[in-house]
């Protein structure tokens, strides 16, 4: 009885680099697109409550996730009057200009837009 035993192991040792090399490129996808959904997609629309701003209404269009967008231009003072949230993210609406956690004012969830009575104003807003 006669066993074959390959004298030189090229067509192992290449079946295994082909293997690793699939491998790694698959991980270096997922990778790859795995940081890729830090941003919301879509817009959200917000009056500036300023009343000497000649822009009336603002957008911020495709906001990064956990970022806060101070909404009163850096002064910290004109709160803004209305928010649509047309992104694909929930909004969380704060009342200060830092997103302080503790005063969350409102959450939109998308689709969603704010009220316009005067307790819901808010100064900044952060994505989900």
């Amino acid at each position: 009885m006669s066993t074959y035993l390959p004298t030189h192991p090229t067509g192992y040792v290449m079946r295994l680099r082909s293997a690793f090399t699939a491998a790694a490129t698959a991980l270096v996808l997922v990778l790859s697109t795995a940081g890729s959904s830090t941003a919301a997609d879509g817009q959200f629309v917000y009056n500036s409550g300023n009343p000497n701003d000649a822009k009336l209404f603002h957008v911020i269009t495709n906001p990064e996730n956990g970022v806060c967008y101070d909404l009163t231009g850096g002064t910290g003072t004109f709160a803004a009057l209305h928010g649509v949230n047309a992104t694909d993210a929930q909004a969380t609406l704060f009342p200060d200009a830092e997103c302080e956690d503790r005063f969350i004012r409102w959450v939109l969830m998308p689709g969603e837009h704010s009220r316009d009575e005067s307790f819901a104003r808010f100064r900044s807003v952060k994505f989900s």
